[in-house]
């Protein structure tokens, strides 16, 4: 599910300057299993995981939501594009015999700029803000077009 809204330009239907709200939600079920017959010769190296006369049977299961909340603030200019926002995962992992609940909060960016015909800059940033984890992502891409003589394109990822 996505909603946009025009905070401020003139109104929806021009793609002129200004800053766009927009909201998503997204729901994601998903389900694994793992199965080896083998198992019954090796019970020593699966532990503490159930086995019965037909091998080893593992199922993991994980249900995540994805709430996001981003401000566009050049929708529809060419040229450049500056999005920010904060997303929040909520994973819900069973995996047998226990549950797990992981809440995942994420704040992100991102800048497209072409300086002329020759020149574009892409960046990205992802600041993981958890008090159980914290990461970041930072990551950049220029591509220049020499016309004749050729492209150039580079990138850096820090991770």
């Amino acid at each position: 599910m996505v909603a946009r809204y025009r905070l401020t330009g003139q109104d929806s239907l021009t793609k002129d300057k200004g800053i766009t709200a927009e909201y998503r939600f997204r729901s994601e079920n998903r389900r694994y299993k793992f199965a080896d017959k083998s198992s019954l010769l090796n019970t020593e190296y699966y532990g503490e995981l159930l086995t019965d006369d037909r091998g080893i049977r593992h199922f993991i299961e994980n249900r995540r939501l994805i709430n996001e909340f981003n401000l566009d603030f050049a929708p529809g200019s060419s040229g450049k594009k500056i999005i920010v926002g904060l997303r929040n995962r909520i994973n819900s992992i069973d995996q047998e015999p226990i549950t797990n609940r992981l809440t995942e909060w994420l704040a992100h960016g991102r800048l497209q700029w072409n300086l002329g015909q020759f020149i574009a800059f892409d960046t990205e940033a992802e600041l993981n803000i958890n008090k159980e984890n914290a990461s970041y992502l930072l990551s950049g891409n220029v591509d220049i077009d020499l016309d004749k003589a050729g492209h150039l394109n580079g990138k850096i990822t820090i991770n």
